[in-house]
């Protein structure tokens, strides 16, 4: 029962961090005339975001073997 509630948490993680992960690929694509730093920004937590991701869906397919 604990493994479903773990594996319940990471996909609903997972789903928060797509939505995320799609905004912040919105905002860059759409941000013209935005100073360099905050495009920086962008790219910098769409790389955190990416990476998160990845962690959660190898502990995903850990749980689910």
């Amino acid at each position: 029962m604990e493994n479903k509630k773990e594996i319940l948490l990471i996909a609903q993680k997972l789903t928060e961090l797509r939505l995320k992960q799609k905004m912040l690929k919105w905002a860059f694509e759409n941000s013209k005339g935005l100073p360099e730093e905050k495009m920086n920004a962008i790219l910098d937590e769409k790389l955190r975001i990416d990476h998160l991701i990845k962690m959660l869906e190898t502990k995903l397919k850990e749980l689910e073997k």
